[in-house]
């Protein structure tokens, strides 16, 4: 269930900003940027996904999106913390959590399901009682 994991790792990414901005001490701030740092690991599941939907001609310009995407944000995401410092010192990662928080919401409105055979597993029971006789 690649979409569900995807929506997981975006919601952990906008935990970990909204703990950064309200972070009462050292200790919260420093496990905020632990827990991201550990969440961002999984990233790569939610890039194989986003690449598998697209057709092998189309690869090269689904990297080129993810590519312009994340420079789009090194690029913009200090110049809008810059402006917004002014309002106070947990104004950008609330900024950040809310565009996160968004991002996953568009995640689970419209990235597919990878795993087509879902619906099989939900129905059937995993551990039939009357064949656990047969297995000892």
């Amino acid at each position: 269930m690649v979409e569900g994991q995807c929506c997981l790792v975006i919601i952990g990414t906008a935990v970990s900003f909204f703990m950064t901005a309200f972070a009462p001490n050292a200790f919260f701030l420093f496990f905020s940027r632990a827990s991201r740092w550990i969440n961002s690991r999984k990233y790569s599941r939610c890039f194989r996904s986003y690449f598998r939907f697209n057709q092998t001609e189309e690869r090269a310009k689904a990297f080129g999106l993810i590519g312009s995407a994340l420079n789009f944000g090194f690029v913009f995401g200090p110049a809008i913390a810059a402006f917004t410092l002014t309002l106070g010192q947990a104004v950008p990662f609330i900024i950040a959590g809310v565009i996160t928080t968004i991002a996953a919401i568009l995640t689970a409105l419209y990235l597919p399901e990878t795993n087509k055979h879902m619906e099989k597993y939900k129905k059937e029971t995993f551990l039939i009682f009357q064949n656990v006789a047969y297995i000892i």
